[in-house]
């Protein structure tokens, strides 16, 4: 069974996805902006976009005011199409589906722990090495950025190797040498090609911000990560950490950023910040299992090639933030990921290897072949179809079902998706950010603090209304979030992971 995108339905025909065709949802975008209308949907039939994205910035807003913070709600629009839409949403989704008070004042980055810190090196020299995250035009609480250029495009017209510079935007290690390339060819052509060479040259460095705004904001991302490490010694940094705290950073600012990433490290990301790579090993090894049930052809190829599932490790590791030149991009699966269960990725994972079978069946049946190919992923994917058939096999295939074929044989206490019930149920229960500000201030009355230490908790409302809600609003792919608290939690006292 292949796993591809039915006629009509490519990298661009979404008005919410991020390909080429441009409509009113780019990010970035204020609400009120008038977007430009587009044919889409079902039959081609004409939407009033504006319409619907209005509707969808209403439903957001009402679901962050209502008593307790309807958290179902806000998961609905975070996995639906178009995601939360801005950077100014985000900043007041996010935490709620982390279960993040934005009253609490987080502590302030101190420094000295660059002094003390065992990781503070390995942390400078992977900051310093992630110029491609910093993007023009955007620092904390920005819009949109101009996606990163196709270099063999603009070298097209000049006398030198495109093979050089091929698939420049999915490694930060090309991305580096082709500034250097371009420059060496610079200096060695004389006159015209000289002047051809620095023209392309400018145009790689101005994906970048200036300099002056990026060092800043590598110094607050050090600062991030050395105190979250320094607060958790339980978390170990690992090489990839920083495209996710980054991430963070220039949607919602230093102070709130820390907040986040540091409930996020200690839930979702708690497996990779092992001390050993042993849990991240057998979360990767639910991505054959997903691709043998959906494809057996496609697995079966992939398995005498033996190309393991390595490819994806960066991709797992970083939430695609490593491998993806389109910040837009990044923040739509970031919205995605943080409505789901913790193995979410490792499912959008597949999907992506399902979407581009027919590439890997052409490909040589060799581990260098197929390694290479899937190492590489395409910048014009179909992120919402991807994201919604995502959903589909997290629905069709739980975890709990290929917890065998996984190999998962070792107790699952300390995993992420064993500590998920609780998260969720915990969420349930946030009240608005109005309330938190004025308990902040202690403007609450005496009665309302009593209240609300005697109200009993609405659990079974919120878990029925939550259900209902999603089943008729959405499909498989919301249905997976909440589902992942009533039925999948329980059996993750399984033994998940080896």
């Amino acid at each position: 069974m292949a796993l591809r995108c039915e006629q009509g339905d490519g990298p661009t025909c979404s008005p919410w996805d991020g390909g080429t065709q441009k409509t009113g949802t780019e990010a970035g975008r204020n609400p009120g902006e008038q977007p430009a209308r587009t044919a889409w949907g079902p039959g081609g039939e004409e939407q009033d976009f504006n319409t619907k994205r209005k509707k969808k910035v209403a439903e957001i807003y009402q679901a962050l005011n209502s008593d307790p913070t309807d958290v179902a709600a806000l998961r609905r629009m975070a996995i639906s199409e178009g995601g939360l839409l801005t950077d100014e949403i985000r900043q007041k989704v996010w935490p709620k589906l982390l279960n993040v008070n934005t009253s609490d004042p987080s502590p302030a980055p101190g420094k000295d722990l660059r002094q003390v810190s065992k990781d503070y090196q390995q942390v400078l020299l992977d900051v310093r090495r992630s110029l491609r995250r910093f993007p023009p035009g955007r620092c904390c609480l920005l819009a949109s950025h101009k996606p990163v250029i196709s270099l063999k495009e603009h070298m097209s017209t000049l006398t030198i190797d495109t093979e050089e510079i091929a698939n420049v935007q999915g490694s930060e290690v090309q991305w580096d040498v082709t500034q250097w390339l371009l420059l060496c060819r610079c200096l060695r052509s004389p006159g015209q090609h000289a002047g051809q060479y620095m023209e392309h040259y400018k145009t790689l460095s101005s994906q970048c911000m200036p300099d002056e705004q990026r060092e800043g904001l590598q110094e607050e991302l050090i600062d991030i990560i050395l105190l979250i490490l320094e607060r958790n010694p339980q978390l170990h940094y690992y090489q990839g950490y920083h495209d996710i705290v980054v991430t963070f950073l220039l949607v919602v600012g230093e102070k709130l950023a820390t907040s986040l990433v540091e409930k996020l490290s200690t839930h979702h990301l708690r497996d990779f910040m092992d001390s050993t790579m042993d849990n991240t090993k057998h979360i990767l090894n639910y991505l054959m299992p997903i691709i043998d049930q959906v494809n057996p052809e496609l697995h079966d190829f992939m398995q005498s090639a033996e190309v393991g599932t390595i490819f994806a490790l960066s991709w797992l590791i970083t939430w695609f933030g490593h491998v993806l030149s389109d910040f837009k991009h990044v923040v739509r699966l970031y919205d995605f990921f943080l409505a789901c269960h913790p193995l979410m990725p490792i499912y959008f994972a597949a999907v992506i290897v399902l979407y581009r079978e027919q590439e890997v069946l052409d490909c040589d049946c060799d581990m260098a072949s197929v390694h290479h190919l899937l190492s590489q992923i395409p910048q014009d994917l179909p992120y919402e179809t991807l994201i919604s058939r995502a959903g589909d096999l997290f629905v069709q295939f739980p975890p709990s079902e290929l917890t065998r074929e996984a190999a998962a044989q070792q107790q699952a206490e300390r995993t992420a998706a064993s500590t998920f019930k609780d998260f969720e149920l915990a969420s349930a229960q946030q009240r608005p950010d109005m309330v938190l500000r004025q308990r902040f201030r202690g403007l609450l009355r005496p009665e309302a603090r009593t209240k609300d230490v005697l109200t009993k908790p609405r659990t079974n409302r919120f878990v029925k209304l939550a259900v209902m809600g999603l089943t008729v609003a959405l499909g498989a792919a919301a249905l997976a979030v909440v589902k992942s608290a009533l039925e999948w939690a329980p059996k993750f006292q399984l033994q998940l992971f080896p």
